[in-house]
């Protein structure tokens, strides 16, 4: 389960004991009456000698704000608002009313479920301004040459930066280049405010103590508020407290203090409609603890996100009373409390306003605005491929003819995957110019419509079929015969060696996304996923790779990738078991044995079954087990869209990745659950439709779908928790990646029992791997405890197959189509795709420049293949004045910043060009840029839309010397960076990515004063 994680960042000293006067809101107002006409100097100061017994509310605030003299006053005014949020509010807002009975709190409480369940998961990707006004006082210090006087709490700084939510996420916009030691403002600061905190708190309080505390009377109506208790063996509340040293270079010398704290609060509930309305969270820590206060009070409000209304944080705050950390060198590696100081108070008042609908990382230029003379000095002319590109398009210019649109579905909408620290790619050796007729065509991709279809055939020991002719097929698209127009046998070690595809003429210097000559035909990813796997899994598949990797067969090429919250690569294809082993056994790289935030294990549902049995027994009131069983349903779904979420987007990176590799592609995936179906069936896809806990879901799986087709991938799903001694064949099978089998799992007093729970569970994971399988032509392995034979049995399974093409009798309308493959003779076994998306366009075509750029520029990843290009980067000869217009869309970008030209070639034969009647060809390519400093932080980045219009006599030069894009970017000066670059076309959905280092050592020392125009 989720834990909430709060951190500490502290930069100061302590509190001594200070004698502040305890009054009530009303003797404040008294007091603030009494001191009208006196200087606000001296206003102030009287604030800061009181202290509140109760709450002050808002609408209070703006009362005696109007009697106040000056800023200064307010401004100790404010700190005596924030200091008291987690007080009880004054008796005159507490209603004198009968509390409400069983039935009506359980009516509250479950339209507070509801609320969570359904608005969370509906929450749009937005982003909004964090104002952070950070509060500190000075504890007194006396010290043998000096002392430090005691100052109460006040004014420090304060910062504002934007908020990204997205997918269920939050993320800090890194803004301009910053030093890492000011990454964070000090004091608390929380994540998952905007929706997962309040599941995680009504979980962790339905397990625990939830009881009916009050009324209160506000302007709005009557508020219901709960109390919750929850102690610390049922808690997910983690404390993390660290510190800021006296030499900021010293920070990593300091051993952090970390645990599960029990907590306590309020939740403040709208009764007539459950909307959350205040949340606070305290700590349960003691005197000992190096912190002893970490509260949180989070307070919701209307607010409006592209033109509708959502309940989001409008305003928040932190308190935390913590040691101050003292370091010198003989501290070092010491445990936190043996180098601490008193303590000290730190308050942080955040609001967040000016929310945005999050549309793109990237801007897409109007077509009238589209950059007609891209610059490559050797495409000039006439008859270059820089004339074709067309700034200004008809609208009404012919719709191609869908006779000549391309093959196989594909789609487009690559993952936003992050990743781990910046790789550096190399240049490639481009080939030397060749003749245009020597420039091979793509074989079944981009010029007519066809499909590929891989197809194993083995005997019922396993082994292959091999010596089958074309004759032997048949093929059928929904019951319809095909024609096989397209044959070809592939054995394991009978190809030879290809060479690189041919490359338009590039200038010295370039980079390329060319990938490596391919050694044969057997391509094997293996995916190791930590996200949907349990430690213990981890651990035992961890072992089984590397005793694979240490007997593999000679000539067998492996790649590797992680899956956690992110996908990591770990290692590129190669053929050198030692170089793999070393890769996985690197602690910078390697599987490490770790608990997945986002991920829910066998224990806790075995834990959430047990727990509500445990109420049943105890008749326990059919309110709390209600709520309990609500938020345990909620909490579920929430994880499990999160997973999917990011298990969707890295098999859409691999599938980039891998498109430009020829042949069939082996994915072999090992992980304890598969949240993810690539072709859901039509009752999946109604009944997933309907879950708002997951939405997008069907056009996410419809996206990867595409991208598996075109790149060719069969998926071997290997169950890494090995055997499985219970009985699952009676429990039910619900899930997304059910197949539709129905059972009666039994239940006592409607509780499901903690074996049938994970009993249903596991059932779910096996279908799920059986319909992954087959749907792309792969095998799934379950129920086995030697994975090292499930592993060499997938590879060698998919080392020796047939591809058959074929072009389809019906137009491509959109709909699902499905495929099969039968042999004329023989009783063999045939594993093939076994359908396809028919798209005549990607999925996401409508969405141009959003989903589609954003994802693919992320850091340290390997290039994706699907559009070959190079680039050359440079800076500009002629560098903006001091008043130029930036080149980028980070608005936050300070000087001193050097202008980068970035000339890009793409080869043509990788994008998909429409005819019309008329022989001229259009198309459509998105081109994007991000740069990343040395510790992953995007520092700049930008996104155009190039239109192309080729006439019939522009063709061949297109052809020979590619399709030429230009940008410019502004990058910090003096600084080693990494810059991003992307491809996409949308007519087809196929990418390219490559990533180049930008050397400090390239850039002008000086900023000419001559401004280029841009």
């Amino acid at each position: 389960m989720r834990k909430l994680a709060i951190l500490i960042l502290l930069a100061g000293m302590t509190l001594p004991a200070f004698a502040s006067k305890r009054v009530t809101v009303a003797q404040l107002e008294q007091a603030l009456n009494a001191a009208r006409g006196r200087p606000d100097a001296e206003v102030a100061q009287q604030i800061s000698d009181l202290e509140l017994t109760e709450r002050l509310s808002t609408e209070k605030l703006s009362q005696l704000r109007a009697g106040l003299p000056g800023d200064k006053a307010y401004q100790n005014l404010l700190i005596l608002v924030d200091e008291s949020a987690f007080l009880d509010p004054p008796a005159s807002e507490i209603p004198v009313m009968a509390a409400p009975n069983f039935a009506e709190q359980r009516r509250i409480m479950g339209l507070a479920v509801s609320y969570i369940g359904r608005t969370i998961p509906q929450l749009p990707n937005f982003f909004a301004t964090r104002e952070t006004k950070h509060f500190e006082d000075t504890p007194l210090l006396q010290r043998s040459t000096d002392s430090i006087a005691y100052q109460p709490l006040h004014f420090v700084r304060s910062s504002s930066e934007t908020v990204l939510y997205r997918d269920g996420r939050e993320t800090v916009d890194a803004g301009p280049v910053k030093k890492a030691a000011a990454t964070a403002e000090p004091g608390l600061t929380t994540w998952g405010i905007f929706g997962p905190v309040l599941g995680v708190v009504l979980v962790d309080a339905a397990k625990s103590k939830l009881v009916w505390s009050h009324w209160e009377k506000k302007s709005g109506g009557l508020e219901a508020v709960f109390s919750y208790e929850v102690p610390r063996e049922k808690s997910h509340y983690e404390v993390n407290y660290c510190c800021t040293p006296e030499s900021q270079a010293e920070w990593n010398k300091l051993i952090p203090f970390r645990q599960l704290s029990g907590y306590h609060g309020e939740i403040t509930i709208n009764p007539e409609d459950g909307t959350i309305l205040r949340l606070s969270v305290e700590a349960n820590l003691t005197s000992t603890d190096p912190i002893t206060r970490a509260d949180l009070v989070v307070e919701y409000g209307s607010v409006n996100i592209g033109g509708k209304s959502y309940f989001c944080p409008a305003r928040s705050l932190s308190m935390s009373i913590a040691q101050e950390v003292r370091y010198s060198n003989d501290v070092e590696h010491q445990a936190l409390q043996f180098v601490t100081r008193p303590l000290k108070t730190m308050l942080n008042e955040v609001v967040f306003e000016q929310y945005h609908m999050f549309r793109a990382d990237v801007r897409v230029v109007p077509e009238n605005e589209a950059d007609a003379n891209p610059s490559f000095n050797a495409t000039q002319g006439t008859d270059s491929p820089a004339s074709a590109i067309a700034s200004q398009p008809s609208p009404t210019e012919p719709v191609p003819d869908k006779a000549s649109s391309a093959t196989s579905p594909i789609s487009p909408a690559p993952p936003e995957v992050p990743s781990a620290a910046p790789v550096t790619t190399p240049v490639v050796p481009i080939p030397a110019k060749e003749d245009t007729a020597s420039v091979p065509a793509p074989i079944l991709r981009t010029t007519t419509r066809a499909v590929v279809v891989d197809v194993v055939v083995t005997k019922s020991n396993g082994e292959p079929v091999l010596g089958l002719t074309k004759q032997d097929f048949l093929v059928m698209e929904d019951g319809k015969p095909q024609d096989i127009n397209f044959f070809e046998k592939r054995t394991n070690g009978s190809q030879a060696p290809s060479t690189p595809p041919a490359m338009p003429p590039m200038p010295a210097g370039a980079h390329t996304n060319v990938p490596p000559a391919p050694e044969s035909d057997a391509v094997n990813v293996l995916l190791l996923d930590t996200l949907n796997t349990e430690p213990p899994d981890q651990a035992y598949v961890h072992r089984e790779v590397m005793d694979f990797l240490t007997h593999m067969q000679p000539g067998t090429r492996v790649a590797i990738f992680i899956l956690g919250s992110q996908l990591r690569y770990i290692q590129g294809f190669t053929t050198d078991t030692s170089a793999l082993i070393a890769a996985l056994n690197d602690k910078r790289n390697g599987l490490q044995v770790q608990k997945n935030h986002a991920a829910r294990s066998r224990s806790n549902e075995a834990d959430d079954a047990g727990v509500v049995a445990e109420l049943q027994v105890m008749q326990a009131s059919p309110f709390a087990i209600a709520a309990l069983q609500a938020a345990q349903a909620d909490s579920r779904a929430f994880d499990y869209a999160a997973r999917a979420s990011m298990t969707f987007k890295a098999l859409d990176y691999l599938g980039h990745y891998l498109a430009g590799i020829p042949g069939r592609k082996n994915l072999i995936w090992f992980a304890s659950s598969f949240p993810v179906t690539i072709f859901p069936t039509v009752g999946q896809q109604q009944t997933t439709r309907q879950n708002a806990a997951v939405p997008g879901y069907v056009e996410k799986a419809k996206t990867t779908a595409d991208i598996f087709t075109v790149s060719r991938i069969a998926v071997y799903p290997i169950d890494a928790e090995g055997m499985m001694t219970e009985h699952v064949a009676v429990a039910d099978v619900s899930g997304i990646g059910a197949g539709g089998i129905a059972g009666h799992a039994g239940s006592q007093n409607g509780a499901t029992s903690p074996y049938m729970a994970g009993a249903a569970e596991r059932a779910d994971t096996i279908n799920a791997m059986e319909q992954l399988a087959s749907s792309t032509g792969g095998k799934a392995f379950f129920n086995t405890n030697d994975l090292n034979a499930a592993m060499r049995h997938a590879i060698d399974d998919g080392a020796n197959y047939y591809t058959l093409g074929y072009s389809p009798t019906e137009k491509m309308d959109g709909n699902y189509r499905q495929i099969e493959v039968k042999l004329a003779k023989g009783k063999y076994k045939l594993a093939y795709r076994q359908g396809y998306n028919a798209e005549d366009t990607p999925v996401s075509q409508g969405n141009l420049g959003i989903d589609q750029l954003a994802p693919l520029l992320q850091s340290g990843m390997p290039g994706a293949t699907g559009v070959l290009y190079g680039v050359l980067l440079g800076p500009s000869a002629i560098q903006p004045g001091p008043d130029a217009k930036r080149a980028g869309q980070n608005e936050k970008l300070s000087a001193p910043y050097t202008r980068f030209d970035v000339d890009l070639i793409i080869r043509a034969q990788d994008v998909r060009l429409l005819s019309d009647a008329q022989g001229d060809r259009s198309g459509r390519i998105l081109v994007g840029l991000r740069a990343y400093d040395l510790n992953g932080n995007a520092v700049n980045w930008v996104g155009d839309a190039e239109n192309l219009m080729i006439r019939p006599d522009q063709y061949s030069a297109i052809q020979r010397d590619g399709l030429p894009a230009h940008l410019e970017i502004d990058l910090p000066s003096n600084t080693d960076l990494h810059l991003v670059t992307t491809i996409f076309d949308t007519n087809s959905g196929n990418a390219g990515t490559l990533e180049i280092p930008v050397s400090a050592a390239t850039q002008p020392t000086k900023t000419p004063s001559t401004s280029k125009t841009n």
